[in-house]
């Protein structure tokens, strides 16, 4: 019987705790059915030999799982195998091919690329019966998926590109074309100032065959912020109509420099969520986190303290 408010209904923990066994149980399940049905051989029908049992672990959405998976002995009637450890088979290991599940990788990367890694891993131990994650887990597995999602982009573009009928110089210049990569980050004022915050945008124009030229500029404070980027890019060897590459974060103010710089046709890549900008803004805090990302962008050179 109930007596309090908070008893009435499923608790958090006690929904965490359901979770948990009917995903072991589930997952069990499912692993024991493959195991059976991959151990009958295709050729002859007959059960192949069961050599050992093992286990594997897999980290799922809704907490870690320990599943069998046995080993079995190739049946004679097929070829045979070039060497004896290739005689056995696990039907289970060739099933799971990553230590974690593909929606557990994807929930720690789209929550690291909207929210601090340490952040992310502490809502889905709060909320979910998930495998104790720690930041840099969520960080590599962030990464992991952006190298994924690159790698199809270029598979993609790579499909565009060979079933288009464009001549091969054609190509060649858009390849070429300059890439422009900016960054804005708000600056805190001294006290007494005018302003409380203003904003800093540092960027460089890389082109082929050309050397990097670097640049930086406060825009409440110049008077042409394009005047300096459209000078950089015709340092680089651009022209008028020349097409251009931006590469920025969240901020639409930086692409449309751009191309108030330009006056031409950009191409924005590399959109991140808009979140990392406040994020961004939240960490710059005093100079020398400011600093650290002016020198990415500068010629390195002493800076006093």
């Amino acid at each position: 019987m109930i007596s309090t408010l908070t008893e009435i209904g499923l608790l958090l923990a006690e929904s965490k705790t359901l979770l948990a066994r009917l995903q072991a149980s589930m997952l069990c399940g499912q692993a024991t059915e493959y195991a059976a049905h991959r151990r009958v051989c295709p050729e002859c029908g007959m059960l192949q030999t069961l050599k050992d049992r093992r286990t594997r672990q897999l980290r799922t959405l809704f907490g870690t799982v320990e599943v069998e998976a046995p080993r079995c002995k190739l049946c004679r009637c097929g070829p045979p195998a070039p060497m004896v450890e290739a005689r056995t088979v696990s039907p289970v290991c060739a099933l799971l091919t990553a230590r974690c599940t593909p929606e557990l990788e994807r929930v720690q990367a789209e929550l690291g690329a909207r929210t601090s890694f340490r952040d992310a891993a502490r809502i889905l131990e709060a909320v979910l019966p998930a495998s104790p994650a720690n930041q840099e887990g969520v960080r590599t597995r962030t990464h992991a998926v952006a190298l994924q999602l690159e790698a199809a982009d270029r598979q993609a573009a790579a499909k565009v590109m060979a079933v288009r009928d464009a001549p091969d110089k054609a190509a060649a210049a858009d390849a070429n074309r300059p890439v422009v990569m900016l960054d804005g980050v708000y600056i805190r004022a001294v006290p007494g100032h005018q302003v409380r915050n203003f904003e800093a945008i540092c960027g460089k124009v890389e082109r082929d065959g050309q050397s990097t030229r670097r640049f930086a500029m406060v825009r409440s404070v110049a008077e042409q912020p394009h005047a300096l980027l459209r000078a950089a890019l015709q340092d680089q060897g651009w022209r008028e109509v020349d097409a251009v590459t931006a590469i920025s974060d969240g901020d639409p103010a930086l692409p449309t420099l751009v191309r108030s710089a330009t006056g031409g046709p950009v191409q924005p890549i590399l959109r991140l969520a808009p979140s990392l900008d406040a994020r961004t803004a939240r960490r710059a805090g005093h100079g020398r986190s400011v600093r650290a990302r002016v020198v990415a962008f500068l010629p390195a050179r002493p800076y006093p303290d």
